[in-house]
C-alpha cells in the first residue's frame, strides 16, 4: 500500500463528482482525500483545439481576417463545452471557456469598430 509525505499508509482512491471511487488520489489516516496533483497537471496541460484557435482569433491584426477566425474558435469552444458536459474532467476548463467567450466577443465589437473606422479602397480611390 502506498505511503504519504508522513509515511502513513494510503488508499489509492478518489471519488468523480458522481460518487465512484477511482484511483487517482489519496485518502491519508485522516480519511481526507488528497488529489493526485500529477494526474490533474497532465489534464490540464494537455492541448486543446480551442486553445490554438483562440490564440490565433487573438493575435490577427487585420480586422478583416478576425471575424473568420472569432467564429472557428468560439466554435471550438462550443464544442468543448459539449464535451465537458459528456465526460467531465477535475480541471475547472469551464471557467477558462467563459473567460475565452467573454474576450472572443470584445474582440468582435473592436474589430468591428476598426473595420468602420478603415478607409474603404473606393474612398480612397475618390481621394486620389
Amino acid at each position: 500500500m502506498p505511503h504519504d509525505e508522513n509515511n502513513h499508509e494510503c488508499q489509492s482512491l478518489v471519488t468523480d463528482p458522481t460518487g465512484t471511487a477511482t484511483q487517482h488520489s489519496r485518502a491519508g489516516m485522516s480519511g481526507i482525500i488528497e488529489p493526485d496533483f500529477q494526474f490533474l497537471l497532465e489534464d490540464y496541460l494537455e492541448p486543446r483545439k480551442w486553445h490554438k484557435l483562440y490564440a490565433e482569433a487573438l493575435l490577427e491584426i487585420d480586422p478583416d481576417k478576425t471575424a473568420a477566425l472569432i467564429a472557428r474558435a468560439e466554435s471550438a469552444i462550443l464544442s468543448r463545452y459539449l464535451e465537458l458536459r459528456i465526460f467531465p474532467t477535475p480541471i475547472e476548463e469551464g471557467r477558462d471557456l467563459d473567460s475565452a467567450i467573454r474576450v472572443l466577443s470584445r474582440l468582435r465589437i473592436s474589430a468591428s469598430h476598426r473595420l468602420q473606422d478603415k478607409p474603404s479602397l473606393h474612398t480612397q480611390a475618390v481621394q486620389n
